[in-house]
This record gives structure tokens, C-alpha cells and sequence, in this order.
């Protein structure tokens, strides 16, 4: 909301469309600052097509088909921080991808793309800790056929130490995410009513 709170849960669907809903969590955060990067306007090399859908940000989006690169160039931030990466992707040649994600040249794990279905975008997050000053994330195909949208960057409005109230907060809110069984954790049973 406008006041820095964020209320946090995990929704998990399975290929049936049976889904379930974690508790909330909410959480008190500092001011942040998001950049939306528009995938068709990135540098891309290799297969690709630019096409027309009333649902993707600004009415267009990429469809990657083999052996592409995406390039996500200058990216200023003033300081070095951790950020959330939100790609929005479209598996419309099914489900899972898994594409090869650098930044500024440096090898990162490899990003699992998941979705219920081919006919709906959804968001791949993950964090990543970017430098000061200029920064490229590139993304290359590994599995390749997957459709791109923007990628959203969330960091931190403007550096400032936390006091120890705003920490023992943020740590607080870590321990409420490593609640078993968590659906926003890579382990756990969720049970489907």
C-alpha cells in the first residue's frame, strides 16, 4: 500500500488449475523505486519476433524462438544493492524453460520458467545484487521458445542504514517466510483441498 506496507502470499496452482493460497504475511518496507524494461525494446540477438497482444505491457511483447540473447543494458543504480528481477514471460511452447541469466557478463544460476498454462503471462522473480553504476543482465537460451513481456526491477529508493528497530523487523519477517510448510520456499507439501 502507499504507506510501505506489503502483504505477502503465495498462490500455487497445479496443471489441473487446482490452486491454494498461503497465510499473509505483512510486511513494513522502505520506499522503493521500480524500472520497467520493455523486452522489444532490449537488444536481442538471434531468433525473435515482435508481436501484438492487448494483455502485455504496452500492447507488445517478444516471442524468443532458438539460439537468442537478450541484452538488458544500462541499468544505472547509484549504489550497489539487492534488487528483485520480475520477468514477465509467456510459455506458450509449454512448460518448464530453463534459460541461462548473466549479469555484466558474469554467469547466475539458471532461471526456471513455470506456468499452469500457454495462454497467460506470469512473473519468474528472483534476487540479484547489482553494482553501482552501469549494469547489463542478459538472459540466453538454453531451452529457447519462450515470450517475453518487460523486466521489472524493484531496489531500494535510497541507501540508509537501518536503525535496529527497522532491522529486527526485516528479520522477523525473514523467520515468518521459513514457516514449514511454505508454499514460497522449493520445499514443502501443499496439500490441495
Amino acid at each position: 500500500d502507499q504507506n510501505g506496507a506489503f502483504h505477502l502470499y503465495g498462490k500455487v496452482t497445479d496443471k489441473n488449475g487446482k490452486s491454494t493460497i498461503s497465510d499473509t504475511i505483512h510486511k513494513l518496507a522502505d520506499q522503493f523505486e521500480l524500472l520497467r524494461l520493455e523486452a522489444e525494446e532490449a537488444e536481442i540477438i538471434g531468433g525473435k519476433r515482435i508481436l501484438e497482444d492487448v494483455a502485455a505491457s504496452k500492447g507488445s511483447y517478444v516471442e524468443l524462438t532458438r539460439d537468442w540473447t537478450i541484452n538488458f543494458s544500462d541499468i544505472h543504480l547509484d549504489s550497489s544493492q539487492l534488487c528483485q528481477l520480475s520477468f514477465s514471460s509467456l510459455l506458450n511452447y509449454g512448460s518448464p524453460k530453463v534459460e541461462h541469466l548473466s549479469l555484466n557478463g558474469i554467469n547466475q544460476p539458471d532461471l526456471v520458467f513455470e506456468a499452469p498454462d500457454e495462454e497467460n503471462w506470469v512473473g519468474q522473480h528472483l534476487m540479484l545484487s547489482l553494482d553501482s553504476g552501469s549494469n547489463t543482465i542478459s538472459m540466453k537460451a538454453n531451452w529457447g521458445y519462450i515470450s517475453l513481456d518487460y523486466l521489472e526491477l524493484m531496489y531500494k529508493a535510497s541507501q540508509t542504514i537501518p536503525d535496529s528497530t527497522t532491522a529486527a523487523r526485516d528479520q522477523e519477517a525473514v523467520q515468518e517466510l521459513r514457516i514449514f510448510p511454505n508454499p514460497l520456499s522449493e520445499t514443502g507439501r501443499i496439500t490441495f483441498q
